[in-house]
């Protein structure tokens, strides 16, 4: 089932947002995102400038790389209506053009999926450390494909959505979406821009790669982490009462 969306077509009408929730799509995101800009500023700050020796374990490089990638998130949701076109329909603040949006939504799209990308990278980094007994030499050849991962997850999708017009306002910012807003589900409004059947099948493709990214991985990675403990700690305990039965012979 999908979510409710704010241009939903009921009778054959578009509902179109009030006033007062123009405001909040066009606003509501930029305190948050300004908190967030924030932290990410810091934690990059903290790890390149106050701290470098720390980046000497993979754990920290991939900290670095996920918060380098918060700011552009960041900055995005805070720029937010500011980027669309100016005369963009139902929203309060747009006062950007065609490139300022594509830009915007480019760049959205990348670190959409990387910076949860980089969260579930995480938990397979800790299935390698514990199986490794954290000699981060035995592992340490996983880190280049994690973060080549991260670009050849998002940007294939980003670079197709510039190409064929798909970039265009969406709710709180520009991202993959129609233009018109609901011309998709009404036959009587022509897509000006984007809307092909193509573009809506890789979309939920990579919709369905963000769900696993956040709800797959990590469960999966930590239900592996507790098996391998339970059998370590198992394996102990039997080498253990080897030793001891061993001693009293």
């Amino acid at each position: 089932c999908q979510p409710p969306s704010l241009n939903t077509r009921t009778d054959a009408m578009i509902v179109q947002p009030t006033e007062k929730q123009q405001r909040a799509i066009a606003y509501a995101l930029k305190p948050l995102a300004a908190l967030s800009f924030l932290s990410g500023s810091y934690v990059v700050y903290h790890l390149l400038i106050k701290k470098p020796e720390k980046l000497k374990r993979m754990y920290h490089r991939i900290i670095l790389a996920m918060n380098i990638c918060v700011l552009p998130y960041a900055a995005v949701d805070f720029v937010g209506t500011w980027a669309m076109p100016i005369g963009t329909p139902y929203r309060i603040g747009a006062a950007g053009n065609q490139g300022t949006c594509i830009a915007q939504g480019f760049v959205s799209i990348i670190v959409t999926i990387a910076v949860p990308y980089y969260y579930s990278s995480l938990s397979v980094f800790s299935c390698f450390a514990v199986r490794n007994s954290f000699k981060e030499e035995n592992y340490r050849h996983i880190e280049k494909w994690i973060h080549l991962g991260a670009m050849i997850v998002s940007l294939p999708m980003a670079m197709y959505a510039a190409a064929t017009e798909s970039i265009n306002p969406n709710v709180t910012a520009c991202f993959v979406a129609e233009y018109p807003k609901g011309c998709v589900d009404d036959p009587n409004v022509p897509c000006e821009r984007g809307g092909d059947s193509l573009t809506s099948a890789i979309e939920t493709m990579y919709s369905w790669v963000l769900m696993a990214i956040l709800f797959i991985i990590p469960p999966a990675a930590l239900l592996y982490l507790r098996e391998f403990i339970k059998r370590a700690t198992r394996d102990t305990n039997r080498s253990v009462g080897k030793k001891k039965l061993i001693e009293s012979l």
